[in-house]
């Protein structure tokens, strides 16, 4: 991107935010989706800091992500799969705990016996709150250390001190393959779609491929999205026979209609021969995890366990700044599937409810949703569950862009 300025004002007197949002407006004028409801340049506020700026010119009716990031922090997430902190993701349960919904396994915090389902009940002494967590935890910065007070699964209480550190990201939380009724079930929890996580995404789906699996069920509960090349390379290793077909369509403005190109599902010799795959969803899957069940619709029976999704169907292009140490990411298309499907806003609803539950690991054949699936697959029908309910969705996430990608801290 070159700097362009569009205030008759002289370069000199501005400000580093004014001369950052007129970048940002001069870029939205030729590639927002919805450029033609831009508010007049006239009107807009250059005063503001750069994201409360792109927030107050974004067209509300749709757009709930156009956002800017530091390019250190895109760079490090998306090209490297690294990130800072401790690694855990929270939410607070019907009760007002504050549990750990999951945790990457390269972590020293994973090391210690950390697990999804632990209580956090004080940090640094103050008892946490949902209002109050994210903040006593502290910056996403290396060697900073906190005491924590834990719960742990076993109802025992135990006290940690973790540093925060650099995190090499394992987007596969959790993979098996659950045998039931004389059936293979391969499970895998898939968080990032990451650059850097494709071999592990390999290693887990031929591990299926060699177990002969008979049922897959991604779950995607908490997957925000990402990198569209790499659920291209998943959509590889599920789609069976339908390579070389369309997955998706990328649509644009009409000032960049050339742009528009549809996205083929690449040949993988070890597909997966199924007929069926099921996700597990939460109003957390979005944009990419969305565009990967959406453009699997055509070709397979999916189907969705546990909640509505998001509502992401759009997508964005990161544009970096000549000067400036940030990544300015406007929605800029729309896409559909080979029926040319999309426009859910209101998010891709399930084809059978069920809660979540992080109060038990992931693979534990008691949680819910992975219940719910299991029964599905094994006899068609599904009872009641009967477990005490936690509140969905609720993950507690600081207001850096980057949460909505990944939700660990």
């Amino acid at each position: 991107m070159i700097l362009a300025l569009t205030s008759c004002e002289k370069e000199e007197e501005l400000t580093d935010n004014q001369k950052i949002n007129h970048i940002v407006y001069d870029l939205m004028e030729n590639w927002y989706l919805w450029y033609e409801h831009l508010p007049d340049e006239d009107t807009a506020d250059y005063l503001l800091d750069p994201n409360s700026f792109i927030s107050s010119i974004r067209y509300d009716k749709y757009d709930r992500w156009s956002h800017l990031m530091p390019e250190t922090e895109y760079k490090a997430y998306f090209e490297e799969g690294e990130m800072a902190g401790h690694g855990i993701s929270l939410g607070a349960d019907n009760d007002g705990n504050i549990r750990i919904y999951f945790i990457y396994p390269t972590t020293s915090a994973y090391e210690k016996g950390v697990r999804r389902g632990w209580i956090i009940n004080k940090v640094n002494g103050i008892k946490a709150t949902a209002e109050n967590v994210i903040d006593l935890l502290g910056e996403r910065s290396t060697g900073l250390t906190n005491n924590i007070e834990f719960t742990t699964n076993n109802n025992e209480n135990l006290s940690l001190s973790l540093t925060k550190e650099i995190i090499s990201i394992n987007p596969v939380l959790h993979e098996e393959v659950i045998m039931r009724d004389n059936i293979k079930i391969g499970y895998m929890v898939f968080q990032d779609f990451i650059d850097s996580g494709t071999s592990i995404i390999d290693n887990t789906f031929n591990k299926f491929f060699t177990e002969n699996i008979d049922e897959l069920i991604i779950d995607l509960r908490y997957n925000g999205g990402g990198n569209v090349d790499v659920a291209l390379h998943i959509s590889g290793w599920i789609a069976g026979n339908f390579a070389n077909n369309t997955l998706i369509n990328f649509i644009h403005n009409d000032m960049n209609s050339r742009r528009n190109r549809e996205f083929l599902i690449p040949e993988n010799s070890n597909s997966l021969q199924l007929e069926r795959i099921i996700f597990i969803t939460t109003g957390e899957t979005a944009s990419a995890s969305e565009l990967l069940i959406n453009g699997m619709t055509p070709f397979k029976e999916v189907v969705l366990v546990g909640s509505t999704t998001h509502g992401k169907p759009v997508g964005m292009y990161p544009f970096s700044m000549k000067d400036y140490d940030w990544v300015v990411m406007p929605v800029s298309f729309e896409y559909t599937n080979a029926n040319n499907e999309g426009g859910f806003y209101d998010g891709i609803p399930v084809n059978i409810p069920a809660a979540d539950d992080p109060t038990k690991p992931f693979g534990n054949p008691e949680e819910s949703c992975l219940k719910t699936a299991l029964e599905y697959l094994t006899s068609g029908t599904v009872t009641g569950m009967s477990y005490k309910s936690t509140k969905q969705n609720e993950l507690l996430v600081d207001a850096r862009p980057l949460s909505s990608f990944y939700k660990a801290h």
